[in-house]
This record gives structure tokens, C-alpha cells and sequence, in this order.
């Protein structure tokens, strides 16, 4: 295994992405080191969780740490549910059901979607850097395929006629918005040496 990486998420779907999309880092999540730490994602922006995350790894371990904040939105609803997918989901009882509510809220408006995933990278006294990665689409529903997690079963990438939940892993890793992250941030680490 090549250099280790401290993950700063507890989400075992983002962090075995991570390590499928940077082959050459060994990524720890953050856990393993100081334990079973909450992180609260307090900030209205992607960046602002992301740089939240890593920056408080970093500080508390004194060296790189990563972190990503991403999440689903709707042109036609604002961008909304955006920096709150998560807590939408909850707020719904569950990511199924979070899914019935959109289509309810979106109704016959333009099913325009975009999956938006920021990682900021923290590094002892230098300054935090950005990645971002985005994939256009529309949400389609009833949701449709079992090989992914969250808004995965509702999104079809433009281009395409099957929802990334459909696509499977290994072309989902190619095109989504946390493989288009994780290609900038590992570029940035080879040339970075």
C-alpha cells in the first residue's frame, strides 16, 4: 500500500469510494485514530463542512487529512436539498422516503439534477485546498436499481439512460461527481510529490 491518508468520515460507502478512486493511498477513516469523535457539519456551504472536517483531523493528528462534503440537488426546487441530503434523509425517516417527498415537491417541474461533491484537503500550516467535482442529470422516479446508496437510485447522469444505482460501482467510479473530486486530488498529491 502506497502513503496513508486520514479519511475524515464515518460513511463506510464514501470511504470505500475513496479508496477505489485513489489506489495508491492507504485512506484510514478518522475513527480508527481518535475513536468515535462527531463531527458536527455546522457550515450552509459544501466547502465550509468539508474544510470543517478536515481541518479539525488535521489539527487534532498533525498531518494531511481529507474530507468531503457532497450532496443532491434540484434545479427546479433551488438546488435544494444540496448541503442538506443527508439531513433531509433523516428528517424523512430514511432515504426512500426522502425520495417520494422530492418527487412530490417537484411534481411536473423540470426533473434537472446535479450531484455536487467538494474535498478539502488539510495540511499542517498550509493553507486548505479544494476539489470539486459535479455531474449533471435528471431525477427520474420511481427510483430504480440496488447498486448504490442515498439519491444514487434517482439520478440519471446526462448522457445516459440508467440511474447511477443501475450503472453499478465500476462505472459509477469513472463518472460521478466524487470520482471527478478524488481524479483533482489525486493529481494534485502526485504533483505535489
Amino acid at each position: 500500500m502506497g502513503r496513508k491518508l486520514v479519511m475524515a468520515s464515518a460513511n463506510e460507502s464514501k470511504i470505500a469510494e475513496a479508496r477505489a478512486l485513489l489506489p495508491g493511498y492507504e485512506i484510514i477513516p478518522y475513527r480508527e485514530i481518535l475513536g468515535d469523535v462527531e463531527i458536527p457539519e455546522t457550515e450552509e456551504t459544501f466547502e465550509g463542512n468539508a474544510r470543517l472536517k478536515a481541518e479539525y483531523v488535521s489539527s487534532r493528528l498533525g498531518e494531511m487529512a481529507i474530507s468531503d462534503d457532497s450532496g443532491f440537488c434540484l434545479a427546479a426546487l433551488g438546488g435544494f436539498p444540496g448541503v442538506r441530503s443527508h439531513e433531509f434523509g433523516d428528517e424523512c425517516g430514511g432515504y426512500a422516503a426522502a425520495q417520494t417527498e422530492l418527487a412530490r415537491r417537484l411534481g411536473d417541474k423540470d426533473p434537472a439534477a446535479y450531484f455536487v461533491n467538494v474535498i478539502a484537503l488539510a495540511r499542517p500550516n498550509l493553507p486548505t485546498k479544494f476539489f470539486k467535482g459535479l455531474v449533471e442529470g435528471r431525477f427520474v422516479y420511481p427510483p430504480r436499481g440496488n447498486d448504490g446508496f442515498a439519491f444514487d437510485n434517482v439520478f440519471v447522469p446526462e448522457g445516459m439512460e440508467k440511474t447511477f444505482a443501475e450503472l453499478g460501482r465500476a462505472v459509477k467510479d469513472k463518472i460521478s461527481h466524487r470520482a471527478r473530486g478524488f481524479r483533482a486530488l489525486a493529481e494534485f498529491l502526485k504533483n505535489a510529490g
